[in-house]
């Protein structure tokens, strides 16, 4: 191994030199690759109508590319007449900068509304017993129980209660085995969205709250990159 504190001083920025060089170089190329895997992560985000994908390399490395979204709150009084005074004191807690800080559970519903990505069409048990891969009674009961209504986590889920995903399979593996679940998956996100919703809102007058609930915020996105690898010892 070199020792630094033998070099002579051009040596040593000589080398320093060298390796930023190196640093930029790669910083340059990794901004480049990066901006094309989010370009197809965003073609596959719009063709499935969801907001996570995998983009898998070698050795079971890949790209997460998902599209996280903020609230932005216009009109505090309106949302707070919208979802009602209880549900507000329960789940909203006010700063000392006049900023709101949201319980998770309620920024997932209000997000759901203001992006419309609800539906009333189907109640989760009536969604599995149509589904497009057909399950057993005890998988539909589990998936029921296990079911959140994200898409990582629920896909995980299906492949396991399916029987594609074991603890001798990869998730690579088994997602190459499975049949394609993305629409099932976005289908049963929108209905555990519509759970979350008249979990919070009344049933009379819900179609009202929604709209109020509209017009007093607004939902921004942005591309997110996750990627992982095998660290080398």
């Amino acid at each position: 191994m070199m020792e630094l504190n033998k070099l002579k001083d051009k040596d040593l920025i000589d080398m320093t030199v060298a390796a930023t060089k190196v640093a930029e170089d790669a910083k340059s190329a990794l901004e480049k690759y990066k901006a094309e895997i989010q370009s197809r992560g965003l073609v596959v985000l719009k063709d499935q109508n969801n907001r996570y994908c995998k983009i898998y390399g070698t050795d079971g490395s890949y790209v997460a590319v998902s599209e996280p979204q903020e609230v932005d709150i216009l009109n505090m009084e309106r949302l707070k007449t919208a979802i009602g005074e209880g549900v507000y004191k329960g789940t909203v807690t006010e700063t000392t900068k006049t900023t709101y800080s949201l319980d998770k559970k309620l920024e997932k519903a209000l997000k759901a509304i203001a992006t419309n990505d609800y539906t009333f069409e189907y109640t989760l048990e009536q969604y599995l017993n149509e589904m497009s891969v057909p399950v057993t009674a005890g998988q539909k009961e589990v998936l029921i129980r296990r079911l959140k209504g994200d898409y990582k986590a629920d896909k995980k889920t299906m492949l396991s209660v399916l029987g594609y995903l074991t603890k001798d399979t990869t998730e690579e593996a088994a997602e190459a085995a499975a049949p394609n679940l993305d629409m099932d998956l976005y289908y049963i996100s929108r209905i555990k969205n519509t759970e979350l919703i008249q979990a919070y809102l009344p049933d009379e007058g819900i179609d009202w709250s929604m709209d109020e609930i509209k017009r007093a915020l607004i939902v921004t996105s942005k591309l997110k990159l996750e990627i992982a690898y095998k660290k080398e010892d």
